[in-house]
């Protein structure tokens, strides 16, 4: 007597497409691109960050205490590359200021600022 053997047939395979999630390390790169010039400043400072994609980006100024200063940006910004905006501390007593940088849904990133008079 003798075996006999049979092979099955791989089922075929199709070609599946994966949705790529949106890209957290390129938001977390965009994020540490973040600073301001002059620091220290006397009355106004400019604050520089940048995009490698559309994205929704918030920007708020705290004092020390992690009370809310002003929002200098909230909104979905279509345009990638250097983005710049001025914070205006006439009105405001001297000390650390503190912004941070919220892209996307979970991006952030806290820079210290001093104002000197």
């Amino acid at each position: 007597s003798f075996c006999q053997l049979s092979i099955a047939q791989e089922p075929e395979v199709e070609d599946i497409t994966v949705k790529p999630e949106p890209n957290v390390a390129r938001l977390e790169m965009d994020a540490m691109n973040i600073n301001n010039y002059p620091n220290p400043f006397r009355s106004h400072t400019h604050i520089e960050y940048y995009l490698q994609e559309k994205a929704s980006v918030r920007l708020i100024v705290q004092d020390m205490y992690g009370r809310a200063i002003t929002t200098l940006v909230d909104q979905n910004l279509e345009s990638t590359g250097k983005h710049t905006v001025t914070f205006d501390g006439e009105g405001l007593k001297q000390g650390i200021y503190f912004y941070t940088i919220k892209i996307g849904d979970s991006v952030y990133k806290t820079r210290k600022m001093v104002l000197a008079r």
